[in-house]
């Protein structure tokens, strides 16, 4: 849309601003896309993520979960019915299996988006060097 505005000045007339606008998803995940480093992971490795709700009723989040054995979700209630900080724990060198789909999920109270999912990915680590097979060279016998 544009909003154009009149001024006083003669040089110019009108102002045009053009303007957009984007509705916010009621409740959205940060990051929708969760990048784990190179594995296998650290025994004390966390990963942060935030939930927020845009909307104007409170919801509660009993429960979030990631499709990993081992694996953990922390739920921290920053602002009351708001914003919650959720902490991913993963297994002591957890590596993802090439092609693994793994989810966070989340469940919550909101009527219309009673559950948020998440991608989780890692980077397959590269093979291993290939060790070098060397000849034994030995002299011709004449």
């Amino acid at each position: 849309a544009t909003i154009t505005i009149k001024t006083s000045s003669a040089k110019s007339p009108t102002l045009s601003i053009n303007v957009s606008a984007y509705p916010q998803s009621a409740l959205v995940l940060m990051p929708q896309v969760v990048q784990l480093p190179e594995g296998p992971l650290q025994a004390d490795y966390r990963y942060p993520v935030v939930l927020r709700n845009n909307g104007s009723n409170p919801v509660k989040v009993p429960e979030a979960s990631i499709n990993v054995e081992g694996a953990k979700v922390e739920i921290q209630e920053s602002e009351v019915g708001k914003t919650f900080g959720l902490t991913l724990a993963f297994p002591p060198n957890f590596q993802a299996a090439p092609g693994q789909q793994i989810t966070l999920t989340v469940k919550n109270s909101h009527p219309n988006h009673p559950v948020l999912t998440a991608q989780i990915t890692q980077p397959t680590p590269p093979p291993p060097p290939a060790t070098a097979i060397i000849p034994t060279l030995r002299p011709i016998k004449q």
